[in-house]
């Protein structure tokens, strides 16, 4: 049953097989900067784009933040106030920072994936797992379990 304190089960499904593919600890590492850089890049690139006066990243974020509170309202606690700082740091870049940042960012993943965990990042599967990466990076912050069963 769905209850705040804990993941849906769909969101822990996608965990578990986002954890599946991330396994090398400095994959992980580059995932710690890359995930957060890729955002705020991409906000900065989104928001440069208007829809009546308003930037689409920060019409999109409703909908990511939307997703987070269904799916794992606990952890919404925290990427929320996280992602509203992103965003506004993203306002202070140029489009050509946040082009190159973006770039150098993916790059950084896909090295990570190929070099340290041998496979494809878990995007090529399905875009959920855009959204699903936050939520793997603070998952250890905030569920007390050293890590999520693979069964």
């Amino acid at each position: 049953m769905f209850h705040w304190t804990q993941p849906s089960p769909r969101c822990t499904q996608w965990l578990n097989n986002y954890q599946m593919d991330h396994r090398h600890p400095t994959n992980h590492v580059i995932h710690c900067f890359g995930i957060p850089l890729i955002y705020i890049s991409l906000m900065g690139l989104l928001n440069l784009l208007l829809w009546k006066g308003y930037g689409l990243g920060n019409i999109g974020l409703l909908g990511v933040v939307l997703f987070y509170v269904i799916h794992d309202t606990k952890a919404s606690l925290i990427l929320i106030p996280c992602m509203l700082l992103g965003s506004w740091i993203s306002s202070h870049l140029t489009w050509t920072v946040s082009a190159a940042i973006f770039m150098l960012s993916w790059i950084a993943q896909i090295l990570g994936h190929r070099v340290y965990d041998q496979n494809n990042p878990s995007t090529y599967k399905s875009l959920v797992y855009l959204l699903v990466a936050p939520l793997y990076l603070i998952d250890p912050w905030i569920w007390d379990r050293p890590s999520r069963s693979t069964s």
